[in-house]
């Protein structure tokens, strides 16, 4: 499939969820140049204006290079990201144990405009979804010690609200120190608040698209050269997610 096909923006009925695992190539794929969930805290403040700093300029960058390139723009993974994706099924286990009720793992959902989009860490009956964090001890009694959820935890919690159309997510904050082990916090959706994030992705996408053009424009890439397969991803990975070059041991 080419980059100009893979760019294209889903119409409605293409949106809603993409059925695949998360950090699969699929999933690598579908969140491609589209800002997500995650990183909402660089497009917006909590209060619902647009950001004007150093992380939205970087951020908007990586989007635009991915959208170039059809590579995922390479993001440092810290020991306390790792050890949360590690400690995420524990975690999800310990939910299910707590209220008896199963989870359904997914892989990305597009908002309903195709603009951006959120991988939940599960879907909850009809209506929730859950979110897990899996922070360093100090960080999170100093989170029960206040009951208040982090403001960019919050926000990634309505973007999660706003891409699937749940009416709740059950913020779920786990660790494996005892004699501790999880908290829950419920977090209504806010339609002001999904109104914010809605006007904020909408002009954020678009900034992103004026750069891209930008960066075709000045480095005189002719429609031609942009018209190519993506490499393949670490998944079964034959290339580097990042290099699109072939790993060592392949050689």
């Amino acid at each position: 499939m080419s980059v100009s096909a893979m760019t294209d923006t889903p119409t409605p009925s293409q949106c809603g969820e993409i059925k695949c695992e998360q950090r699969s190539r699929e999933w690598h794929l579908a969140r491609l140049g589209r800002p997500t969930a995650s990183m909402l805290h660089a497009i917006m403040t909590p209060k619902g204006k647009p950001t004007a700093n150093a992380a939205r300029s970087r951020y908007a960058l990586d989007l635009a290079v991915e959208r170039i390139t059809m590579r995922p723009t390479e993001r440092y993974c810290t020991a306390a990201m790792q050890r949360g994706t590690d400690m995420e099924p524990l975690a999800r286990m310990w939910y299910y144990c707590q209220r008896n009720t199963p989870v359904r793992q997914v892989g990305f959902w597009l908002d309903a405009d195709g603009v951006s989009g959120a991988s939940p860490d599960g879907l909850v009956g009809e209506r929730g979804a859950i979110e897990i964090k899996c922070p360093g001890i100090a960080e999170y009694c100093r989170i029960i010690a206040t009951g208040e959820v982090p403001p960019d935890h919050e926000l990634q919690c309505h973007h999660v609200m706003y891409a699937t159309g749940r009416q709740w997510v059950d913020y779920v904050l786990f660790t494996d120190v005892e004699p501790f082990s999880g908290w829950i916090m419920r977090i209504e959706r806010n339609p002001i608040v999904c109104g914010y994030i809605h006007k904020c992705v909408i002009e954020f996408d678009a900034g992103v698209d004026r750069l891209k053009q930008t960066i075709i424009r000045n480095a005189q890439l002719r429609p031609e050269m942009l018209v190519f397969d993506p490499p393949a991803i670490n998944a079964d990975g034959e290339q580097d997610m990042s290099t699109g070059e072939m790993k060592a041991e392949e050689l």
